[in-house]
């Protein structure tokens, strides 16, 4: 747990803590606690704390609801991004269908909320595939790549390593080969100008290579993690330790990502050679 993760949960608490004494009741105070325990509860789930993060995700989908009730022309993009985190929490903790539930009104609201809300409904959409068998994730997954190609490039490679995912579970492996090296492409596209891995990335990246390279596609499979080696790299880059304003504990923080990204980089390069040797 690091100093900067500590401060970011007492803040939030303290936000949530003083929106419910300024207007304790009404709805501007409601909104007010529900917006800082959705901010809480992203944290403790990105900590791997899912357990905990359920409390106040549920406590922030109550008062977005009390809202509601009130005004209806109002949070309902906010409600159904706390039920996509509330969705998360409740799979990590094995409540599978609780979890597929908070997933489908999650999309369906940012579904009522289009155009604005595209890029929310295809990452619920992609949290839902993955909640699903194969066979009742392709729908998903397929909305998702066609909302991304209309209108949201920045999510369309994700979108396609999903649905590439669900291909390879249904036993189509040229399908997936397919969307693997469209996906590979886009994400190749865009990754050099940010230079940054997002962790949900490289799960759904190197996850797919293992599966791509169990259905005789080790090919593929090399590509994919040769990519994936090359975005740590660049991060690896990203975080030069510089001592100066940001303080000690920033520092500290620097070094844990460092090493955990050069792990991350090993475990890579490990599995790409294993793929190699298949070919």
């Amino acid at each position: 747990m690091t100093v900067l993760f500590v401060l970011a949960v007492a803040a939030a608490r303290d936000r949530a803590r003083q929106a419910a004494l300024v207007a304790p009741g009404r709805p501007a105070g409601r909104a007010g606690v529900a917006g800082p325990l959705h901010e809480l509860a992203v944290l403790l789930l990105d900590e791997g704390r899912p357990g905990d993060a359920l409390e106040s995700a549920r406590t922030a989908i109550a008062a977005w609801r009390a809202v509601l009730a009130d005004d209806p022309d109002y949070y309902s993009g906010e409600l159904a991004g706390t039920l996509a985190v509330h969705a998360r929490a409740l799979w990590a903790v094995g409540r599978r269908g609780e979890a597929l539930a908070a997933g489908l009104e999650a999309a369906d609201r940012f579904r009522d909320l289009l155009p604005a809300s595209r890029a929310d409904l295809i990452r619920a959409l992609l949290l839902v595939s993955g909640f699903r068998r194969d066979e009742d994730a392709l729908p998903h997954a397929l909305e998702a790549v066609e909302l991304a190609r209309e209108a949201a490039p920045e999510l369309l490679a994700r979108a396609l390593a999903r649905l590439a995912a669900v291909h390879t579970g249904l036993g189509r492996a040229d399908d997936a080969a397919a969307a693997t090296r469209e996906g590979l492409a886009v994400w190749l596209r865009a990754e050099p100008a940010s230079g940054l891995l997002e962790p949900e990335d490289a799960g759904v990246l190197t996850g797919l290579a293992a599966a791509l390279a169990s259905n005789g596609r080790p090919g593929v499979a090399v590509e994919v993690m040769s990519a994936v080696a090359t975005a740590y790299r660049r991060r690896i880059r990203t975080f030069r330790l510089i001592d100066g304003p940001a303080g000690p504990a920033a520092t500290s923080d620097a070094r844990q990502l460092r090493h955990h990204l050069r792990t991350r980089l090993r475990d890579t390069l490990r599995a790409r050679a294993a793929y190699h040797s298949k070919r």
